[in-house]
């Protein structure tokens, strides 16, 4: 912890000791974006745009998180972007009205996977159904965040000024301690302290093992935790091969506590990966007084053998 007298930003403290983020990221099937003009309440979800929309996505079919979205050529409009083996497909609307917003995340929410073609709702047209390629969501919520108010919107800026990547910046996407922080279409893989050459080599295509291994939070198609951190650990090692979409197999434990060992099978390769809890490591509040209150985090470990 820093001592009492200083005041860390969350995200420098993170860095100063070393906090790997694999395990970390979102678990979901879809994400939904609705346009929402600044300023955004803490938590965004309590927008009176959201709070009818957020309900509908807490009863969804399929595990689901909405955020807001800065608004970009002025259009009210709602994005999904839905899991779809390795990839993504984006499917998006404009509205008429911000009232067609609850109705049509409703309409969203209830629609099965891969069904969201059929979705029509009255005020709400839609604009494409498309994989987008390469899309990056980054959190830039200044009034949750210090950390992703200042990095992840200096991040967006720089994408925006220098690269042709489609850059939305989204409400806050948890783990502000890693910021800047986002979720990369349409792999689906969140990512911690990024910075522009990171960014640039998810877009080619290029990550390499040591940035899955200290960057990558997790696969939004593996359950947060040790599935995710032991799914990081296979991508790793296949990091100069195109991704493809793992199978994530819990062995279970002999004492009958939650797994720590996962099958991750690509193709027809598969590998043993056991996952420990490396350290317990604080996540503080970022620019308080010796960083209080803080929270409890898990740094994962892995071993990992082909089979």
């Amino acid at each position: 912890m820093p001592v009492s007298t200083e005041t860390p930003r969350c995200s420098e403290f993170a860095r100063s000791i070393g906090v790997l983020p694999p395990g970390t990221g979102l678990f979901l099937e879809r994400v939904i974006l609705v346009t929402v003009p600044l300023p955004w309440p803490k938590p965004a979800l309590d927008h009176p745009m959201l709070v009818a929309a957020n309900g509908f996505v807490n009863e969804a079919t399929a595990p689901t998180r909405l955020f807001a979205v800065e608004p970009v050529d002025g259009a009210l409009r709602v994005e999904v972007y839905e899991r779809s083996g390795a990839g993504a497909a984006v499917h998006d609307w404009d509205l008429d009205a911000e009232t067609t917003v609850g109705a049509l995340v409703a309409a969203i929410a209830d629609a099965p996977v891969g069904a969201l073609g059929d979705v029509r709702v009255e005020g709400a047209s839609p604009v494409r159904a498309a994989s987008p390629e390469p899309t990056f969501l980054v959190c830039t919520q200044g009034s949750h965040d210090m950390c992703c108010g200042v990095d992840g919107v200096a991040l967006a800026d720089e994408i925006e000024a220098s690269r042709g990547y489609v850059v939305r910046r989204v409400s806050h996407t948890g783990g502000h301690r890693f910021a800047p922080t986002f979720l990369a279409l349409p792999e689906g893989r969140m990512w911690a302290y990024a910075d522009l050459a990171l960014v640039d080599r998810i877009a080619a295509g290029t990550a390499t093992a040591d940035d899955h291994r200290t960057s990558a939070r997790g696969w939004w198609g593996a359950p947060v935790g040790p599935a995710q951190a032991a799914e990081c650990a296979v991508r790793a090692a296949l990091a100069d091969e195109p991704f493809s979409e793992p199978r994530i197999d819990a062995v279970p434990s002999a004492d009958g506590s939650s797994p720590k060992s996962f099958d991750i099978t690509v193709g027809d390769r598969s590998w043993r990966v056991d996952v420990a809890v490396e350290r317990l490591v604080p996540s503080i509040a970022c620019e308080a007084l010796g960083g209080l209150p803080s929270k409890p985090g898990r740094e994962f470990s892995w071993s990992i053998e082909r089979r």
